[in-house]
C-alpha cells in the first residue's frame, strides 16, 4: 500500500496561520497524489482533522489514520510483535480531537497489549486538558485553572505514567504536573509501545 507518515505539532491551519496553510496546501496536495499516496497516518489529532476533514474539499481524497488506528491494525495482524515486558502504572489522557472523532478505543487497546503495562482509567480522562489548540499561549493561566483537574486525576489515578495521542496535550500536560510538584512521566502512547519492541 502507498503510505505517507505526517507528523506536526499543530498544522498552520490551526495556529490562526490560514494564509500560511492556503499557500502551502497546493504544493502539498501535488506531492502526495504525483506520489501515489492512499493512505496518510499522523501522529497528530489535529494533522488527523486537517486531513480528514479539510483536504477531501479541496481534492486530497486519502485514507486517513491516526498512528494509535494503525498500530493497532498491524499489531492484530501480527505484523508487530511485542519483544520485552516492562511493568508500569499507566493512565490515559483522550485528546479532544481523537475523542470527538470517537478514536478513544484504539489506544487503550494498544496499552492493554503492550506487556507489563497495567492501565488505570483516570477520573475525566475525555475532559480538556486546557491545551485547546492556541488557547494556552492567548490564555495561560486560564489553561493552567483548567488543567489543574486533569494533573489531579492523574496523580489520583496512581500512574506512573501518563499517555496520550497528542504532541500538544503532552506539552500542556507536563506543564501542569510540573506545576503540581509531580514527577509522572508524560509519553506518546507510541513511545510507550516502543519501549517494548526490539528497534
Amino acid at each position: 500500500e502507498d503510505l505517507f507518515l505526517a507528523k506536526a505539532i499543530q498544522d498552520p491551519n490551526n495556529r490562526a496561520e490560514a494564509g500560511l496553510f492556503l499557500s502551502l496546501l497546493p504544493a502539498d496536495l501535488k506531492t502526495f497524489i504525483d506520489s501515489g499516496v492512499k493512505k496518510i497516518v499522523v501522529s497528530s489529532p489535529h494533522c488527523y482533522h486537517t486531513f480528514k476533514n479539510e483536504y477531501p474539499d479541496l481534492g486530497g481524497n486519502f485514507e486517513v489514520l491516526h498512528i494509535s488506528q494503525y498500530f493497532l491494525e498491524l499489531i492484530n495482524a501480527g505484523r508487530i510483535k511485542f519483544t520485552k515486558e516492562l511493568k508500569k502504572k499507566v493512565t490515559y489522557h483522550d485528546p479532544c480531537h481523537l475523542r470527538t472523532r470517537n478514536i478513544t478505543r484504539q489506544p487503550r487497546e494498544l496499552l492493554k497489549a503492550a506487556p507489563g503495562v497495567e492501565l488505570r482509567e483516570m477520573e475525566g480522562a475525555d475532559k480538556c486538558c486546557g491545551l485547546g489548540g492556541t488557547f494556552n499561549v492567548y490564555h495561560y493561566e486560564s489553561s493552567l485553572q483548567i488543567n489543574a483537574a486533569k494533573s489531579a486525576a492523574i496523580i489520583a489515578s496512581g500512574a506512573e505514567s501518563v499517555a496520550t495521542g497528542c504532541p500538544g496535550c503532552m506539552m500542556q500536560l507536563s506543564d501542569g504536573l510540573k506545576q503540581h510538584g509531580s514527577s509522572v512521566e508524560v509519553l506518546h502512547t507510541l513511545q510507550l509501545l516502543a519501549r517494548r519492541l526490539k528497534l
